[in-house]
């Protein structure tokens, strides 16, 4: 399977197996790449801890039941079904919940804009359960932000970092530095992130620039209207937000490859769109990793004869990172540097740079490690170098399990 120069032969059987089963428009060529990959040998254990690593269980299984009975082995077939049971039903429950949660803010005035999630389900699949979804994510104007605090309180949710709320100083630090507020409920697993801006960094993509609530558009489901992202405005999200992550979960590509194919994508607009916008690096990198993993046409506009050395070296890290698929945290000193640098290609302008490496060294970050009362909070200005180097290179966090 050497596609564009690049020996994805090379990779694990069941890796392999992984994106096959991700891709958007599966004909016959790649239902007979899954039976000869099936056929030469499988790990089925590593195929299920892949497929729950990356998020891609609900793909998987849709994919193989296509294939010859017989070919999957019954405990394996039965292991599939129960992590696919489980997924579905978190994401009926977290539809559910982003309803009601809709409805309350709607009701006192305060509009969500959803993003990922089952909504992303909906868009990508027609199916909310086949997208695999951990937690709800919504986008919301600045000014609602302490109004929705209260309507979710109301709700039986509490912001991890309530002190936000209470204290000027950390609101002001909190909402320079970050870009959304968690809410949990006690007792739960499941986690809300509302937005003020889409990206921690505001230069990756400032809501001004953005204009996200002028250019919005709505689906309907159950009656309730959701609004999203403006379709070529999602796609450079998706892109984005992968691309920051250095696409470690397989799940963020498959987004980016079923989004060209649920919604045709109008070439020159996004491309128009992503240069306004100085995304253009993370936008031709999501879509070379579609043409390599998926076999999938890139438009001249991100292809051209003279590629951007960036994109190409962005291109490879992502690759190798899906390829040794290593839980984040178990990672070296080198990939944290690697890390690093790969990040500050991201976007070109150098306001983009300078606020990246400030964000290194952002203090309320690190509150986490040293927690110091409000009237210490000054403190961290002296001790963030500390906590930074103490946080990255001497705290290692053992990998969980996969």
């Amino acid at each position: 399977m050497s596609r564009n120069g690049l020996e994805i032969e090379t990779w694990p059987a069941e890796l392999r197996l992984l994106v096959e089963c991700c891709h958007p428009a599966p004909g016959d060529e790649q239902l007979a790449r899954l039976t000869d990959v099936i056929t030469a040998g499988i790990d089925w254990n590593a195929l299920l801890r892949f497929a729950n690593y990356h998020q891609v269980v609900s793909l998987v299984r849709y994919r193989l039941q296509k294939l010859t009975p017989g070919l999957i082995p019954a405990p394996v077939w039965e292991a599939l079904g129960k992590l696919d049971q489980h997924s579905r039903m978190r994401a009926i429950g977290l539809m559910v919940e982003l309803l009601r949660i809709v409805k309350a803010c709607r009701a006192e005035g305060v509009e969500l804009i959803c993003l990922k999630g089952p909504v992303l389900a909906l868009q990508l699949h027609g199916d909310i359960s086949r997208r695999h979804c951990m937690d709800l994510d919504f986008l919301v104007r600045f000014q609602d932000v302490r109004k929705t605090h209260s309507i979710l309180q109301q709700l039986g949710y509490e912001a991890t970092n309530p002190e936000i709320f209470t204290s000027s100083i950390h609101w002001s630090v909190f909402t320079r530095s970050k870009h959304h507020v968690c809410f949990r409920r006690t007792g739960e697993t499941l986690q809300l992130e509302v937005h003020f801006r889409l990206f921690k960094n505001p230069h990756v993509l400032s809501n001004q620039l953005l204009d996200a609530w002028s250019r919005s558009e709505s689906l309907v489901f159950r009656g309730v209207e959701l609004k999203t992202l403006a379709s070529v405005d999602n796609m450079i999200f998706l892109c984005v937000h992968g691309s920051i992550h250095r696409w470690f979960l397989l799940k963020w590509l498959a987004d980016v490859a079923h989004w060209c194919q649920a919604c045709p994508a109008d070439w020159e607009s996004l491309a128009a769109r992503a240069t306004v916008l100085g995304l253009d690096r993370p936008v031709a990198q999501s879509l070379c990793l579609r043409r390599i993993l998926f076999d999938a046409p890139v438009t001249d506009m991100f292809a051209p004869s003279h590629p951007d050395p960036a994109v190409l070296e962005m291109t490879r890290q992502a690759l190798q990172v899906v390829r040794e698929t290593r839980e984040r945290g178990s990672h070296g000193l080198g990939d944290v540097f690697r890390e690093r640098l790969y990040l500050l290609k991201l976007k070109r302008t150098w306001r983009y740079k300078l606020r990246y490496v400030r964000d290194l060294f952002y203090l309320d970050s690190h509150r986490n490690i040293l927690r110091l009362p409000s009237l210490l909070f000054p403190l961290y200005l002296l001790l963030n170098p500390f906590l930074w180097f103490y946080k990255n290179y001497l705290r290692r966090q053992p990998p969980r399990e996969k």
